[in-house]
């Protein structure tokens, strides 16, 4: 379906404006270096209500379990944070976790810290999804 005026009239979506209906793409990789803490920033993060941590292994499984927080950020206000724990996930697999903070739909950066371990003889990505959607 096309995103024109006419192609979301006629997929139901009448308010042309409603830009928080259409999937957006990942938002954020964030790199790390195995076993070592990190701090990223990503100075492109438009807020609606739900984002998605997703993981991704690759080699191996990664048990998961690892702590990142999320600070979302209005202009040089902090909004809200929320701590996430990674999910598992299997060889090939991505998983994901729900980050939720009240007022997240005003947000316009995000800061993500912590600290991540590529499984042995595997690798993980991790994104930051905006609509929970990859």
């Amino acid at each position: 379906m096309s995103r024109t005026k006419e192609g979301r009239k006629t997929g139901g979506d009448d308010y042309v404006n409603n830009v928080a209906a259409i999937p957006a793409p990942i938002e954020h990789d964030i790199l790390f270096t195995s076993g070592s803490a990190f701090t990223n920033w990503d100075y492109k993060f438009a807020g609606t209500s739900e984002s998605k941590l997703w993981v991704h292994a690759t080699g191996a499984n990664y048990a998961g379990g690892e702590s990142l927080t999320i600070e979302l950020y209005r202009g040089n206000f902090k909004v809200g944070e929320a701590v996430v724990s990674t999910p598992a996930t299997t060889d090939g697999l991505a998983v994901s976790a729900v980050v939720s903070i009240a007022d997240m739909q005003y947000c316009d950066r995000a800061k993500i810290t912590g600290t991540l371990t590529n499984p042995s003889g595997g690798t993980i990505k991790v994104y930051l999804g905006k609509l929970g959607l990859v």
